[in-house]
């Protein structure tokens, strides 16, 4: 009896253990790479990535529950199941037009990653419901948070929309955001925004 009464307290112990000492999970938080200089105009204002210069301002942040209001219940979702969701501002200082084609976008890291954002019909397969409507209703949600279609921003136009990746592999400790084909005007620049993934 002291035996058993022994091995069920190690096992308690040993669980409890493993609950206060998690690895590393894709739960963790991207944050931006302040050993990693990127681009020129690129700086860490407070948690969030920020490349600037005369043409544009882009800023982009990881966003955990909690960190926004009034998020809906299938991003709320996706967040917790480990969904990569980045919030990206855009402005356009240049006077030119400047286009952002969200398809030319990915998110890379040290564990071989390379995670496309997600589209509309995405959000309908991952819904989780059988009934068409219920689907179409949580879907529909995300309609106007997210980048889906190609976005032209006029001289001094702003946005703030989301960009959302699958789930990362769980050894990731670095990643980059990959913004190809940036248009100003008729000229096409390539960005990346550098982060290193922490515990919460």
């Amino acid at each position: 009896m002291k035996k058993l009464l022994s091995l069920t307290i190690a096992l308690l112990l040993i669980t409890a253990y493993g609950c206060a000492h998690p690895g590393k999970t894709v739960a963790n938080k991207l944050y931006p790479d302040r050993d990693e200089q990127g681009l020129a105009g690129y700086h860490n204002d407070d948690g969030t990535g920020v490349l600037e210069n005369r043409s544009y301002r882009i800023s982009v942040k990881h966003i955990l529950p909690g960190d926004e209001l009034d998020q809906p219940d299938i991003l709320m979702d996706l967040i917790k199941r480990g969904y990569v969701v980045l919030r990206m501002k855009i402005e356009n200082r240049s006077g030119k037009k400047i286009t952002f084609n969200p398809v030319h976008t990915a998110l890379t890291t040290d564990a071989f990653d390379y995670k496309k954002p997600l589209e509309y019909t995405d959000f309908y397969e991952l819904a989780g419901d059988k009934d068409d409507r219920t689907r179409q209703r949580k879907a529909g949600a995300m309609k106007g948070l997210f980048y889906d279609l190609t976005l032209t921003l006029l001289p001094g136009g702003k946005t703030s929309k989301l960009l959302i990746f699958p789930p990362l592999s769980n050894n990731v400790n670095k990643a980059d955001l990959l913004v190809k084909d940036l248009y100003v005007g008729t000229d096409t620049e390539e960005l990346y925004f550098p982060f290193v993934a922490r515990a919460q």
